[in-house]
């Protein structure tokens, strides 16, 4: 904004700006950016509803009748408006209101179309509550981008096509099923074997990882399955490989580069049946399990293949059967496994219904993935970001460590975990109410507090850290890859600036414009690093943090229950960059952040008082939002405006 609209904004009414904030609100409704970029500040219609009234009738009417950008996209039932004594609707008071919902707005919220019952009964299921009506939004009442990951995939096996971006844009089942559209007809998309391109990440590990590349998994226990017969899980598992395309990778070291290859399924040995009953003894069989599970690992051969495994445990009189999943990280992610959770249980239905054995089509291939990345490295749009990039980097010397050591590389062994609670409360409200005020995600809030953290530790007022995101959303790429699987992380740099002169609200703007602003989600500096000239991206901060979501447990009774095994996952020397890293995640209604630093750098108690000092920043955010009266804008909910935010608090005084 000029000098003279900023001076002609200082001489507008209350309402003439009132007036020019719906015109940045229309602005940013119309515009044709990016989807991850749009303002999730929508047009709200609050209705006093007749007994007649339907809501499909209300949104049928509205599609028809008005265009796209002005469908609202929440209703709002109300029992009665507020009045100003000129006899004026009161917005501000209605937009305050905690809303009584009656018998009657309660019966009339929920749904009555197909898609809405269809949409419900998959958000209850992968946010585990009830009852959710049609006006809920998705992200205030505890959902994350990883979970939309899991409802457009359960969606599709309903007919239901929806894409990875739509719950962004349409966060209430009401909307979401103005724009959803039917289909049950899928292409069958071939299997793939050859040569594919590695992936940013993939080139990130074998960059750092060279004492035990092959030794750097996940592992997942199957309980509760019924299976007694070895040969029914062998079938099972063998049907989720060969479905999926990253299961049957295989490395191979050619020179000084990695080669990605996709076998053909009779090729891999991947199911394992080791008798452990000579051990009578419960404690016994359970350390051989471990020992199993140790030497399983350890004997990966990456070029061979085999990189996904089951290994099944027969116990018994002394315990039970067990099954251990076991995948290099190559090949799997955190999504990857609820995705294959799901094919799991479905395939298990399956079999015990005598049932042909069949997963729903995949919608993108691993090998469209890695492609589609290749080719993005020459993309005018991410060459436009290598300055973005490059003013993504800090002093390296940051971080006082408790020794005199000079190491960059530290092994897994040296690696301690310190694990941090937060209580269900204080959970709940920065998961719901403390976001509604700045329209923040909870992982803008934790950010806030890390920045406090470290820049009180340091005495500086700005530092730079790893960022990790599931990577699977990117407008810049067709390949919808929501239901398959693979390891798609991002991991990019950010610096971040302490606002020490303002208040915490001007510090959770500033971090919220920060992440905002990242563009296309991050994934362009993967590609820019490692698929094209990566000379021109350097450094690399001692920092990495991790916002894993909502941890929402499905495991019903009498289900298959899946538990993650975190123990002797890596080998001891497998390398780390990075001196500190913050895992954060939402378990049983909890946050819970894990802190694991390197034992070589830093004292227990550093790391002690490091999270003392970010529980008591937290809880800050949490009091001041819990204080704060109203919420404010910042230019990222207009983003089509082109608007600061100075230009954009002179446009909001007097209103």
């Amino acid at each position: 904004m000029t000098e003279s609209i900023k001076t002609t904004i200082e001489t507008f009414t209350a309402e003439e700006r009132r007036l020019l904030l719906y015109k940045l609100q229309s602005l940013t409704d119309k515009g044709g950016g990016s989807s991850q970029r749009k303002s999730s500040k929508r047009l709200v219609a609050y209705i006093r509803p007749h007994d007649s009234y339907q809501p499909e009738n209300l949104q049928a009417y509205m599609k028809e009748q008005l265009p796209a950008h002005m469908i609202p996209s929440t209703v709002q039932l109300v029992e009665d408006f507020p009045y100003l004594p000129n006899g004026k609707i009161d917005k501000g008071a209605l937009r305050k209101t905690k809303l009584k919902v009656t018998k009657k707005t309660k019966e009339a919220r929920k749904s009555t179309s197909e898609v809405e019952k269809k949409l419900i009964a998959i958000w209850e299921d992968v946010l585990a509550f009830s009852p959710i009506l049609t006006t809920d939004n998705f992200f205030e009442i505890g959902g994350d981008s990883i979970l939309s990951i899991q409802i457009v995939a359960k969606a599709r096996k309903l007919g239901i096509q929806l894409s990875p971006n739509q719950l962004f844009e349409n966060q209430t089942i009401a909307e979401l099923a103005l724009f959803a559209k039917s289909e049950n007809d899928q292409i069958k998309i071939a299997t793939v074997e050859g040569d594919i391109p590695l992936t940013p990440i993939q080139h990130w590990f074998f960059d750092l990882h060279k004492s035990a590349p092959h030794y750097w998994n996940q592992i997942m226990e199957v309980r509760n399955t019924g299976i007694t017969q070895p040969s029914i899980l062998k079938e099972i598992v063998g049907e989720i490989i060969g479905h999926h395309d990253a299961l049957r990778l295989s490395f191979k070291k050619l020179g000084d580069d990695w080669r990605a290859r996709v076998l053909n399924q009779q090729d891999i040995h991947f199911f394992y049946h080791i008798d452990i009953k000579q051990f009578t003894d419960q404690k016994e069989q359970d350390k051989e399990v471990r020992n199993q599970l140790i030497a399983h690992q350890t004997a990966f051969d990456m070029s061979n293949g085999g990189l996904f495994r089951c290994v099944f445990f027969e116990g018994g009189k002394a315990g039970e059967n067990r099954i251990f999943l076991i995948g290099h990280h190559l090949v799997t992610d955190m999504v990857s496994w609820n995705i294959l959770q799901n094919d799991f249980r479905q395939l298990l239905r399956q079999q015990q219904q005598r049932e042909h054995l069949e997963l729903e089509n995949k919608i993108a291939t691993i090998k469209d993935w890695s492609e589609q990345l290749s080719e993005l490295r020459s993309s005018a749009d991410i060459n436009k970001e290598v300055s973005y990039w490059q003013s993504q980097v800090c002093a390296q010397d940051l971080f006082p460590p408790d020794t005199e050591s000079q190491q960059s590389i530290f092994e897994e062994s040296s690696i301690h975990v310190l694990k941090w609670v937060l209580n269900e409360n204080d959970t709940s409200f920065l998961m719901q109410e403390a976001n509604e005020l700045y329209n923040t995600k909870t992982e803008d809030l934790l950010i806030t507090a890390l920045v406090a953290t470290i820049c009180s530790w340091e005495e500086i007022k700005e530092f730079c850290f790893l960022m990790e995101r599931h990577g699977r959303t990117a407008e810049l790429l067709s390949a919808d890859v929501s239901n398959t699987v693979g390891w798609f992380t991002s991991f990019f740099p950010v610096r971040i600036d302490l606002n020490s002169d303002g208040d915490i609200g001007e510090q959770i703007k500033g971090v919220k414009e920060r992440i905002r602003n990242i563009p296309n989600n991050g994934i362009g500096y993967g590609v820019l690093k490692y698929l094209s000239d990566g000379q021109q991206l350097q450094g690399n901060p001692p920092l990495v943090f991790n916002y894993l979501g909502n941890k929402k447990s499905t495991n019903l009774p009498g289900e298959i229950i899946f538990t993650p095994r975190p123990e002797d996952i890596r080998h001891p020397s497998s390398e780390r960059n990075y001196s500190i890293e913050i895992n954060a995640f939402i378990s049983e209604g909890q946050l819970h952040l894990n802190w694991s630093f390197a034992a070589d750098k830093y004292k227990p108690d550093t790391m002690e008082n490091l999270t003392a000092e970010f529980e008591a920043n937290i809880k800050n955010i949490i009091e001041y939002c819990k204080n704060k009266d109203s919420g404010e804008y910042t230019p990222s909910d207009f983003p089509e405006a082109n608007i600061s935010q100075e230009d954009l608090d002179n446009l909001l005084k007097g209103m």
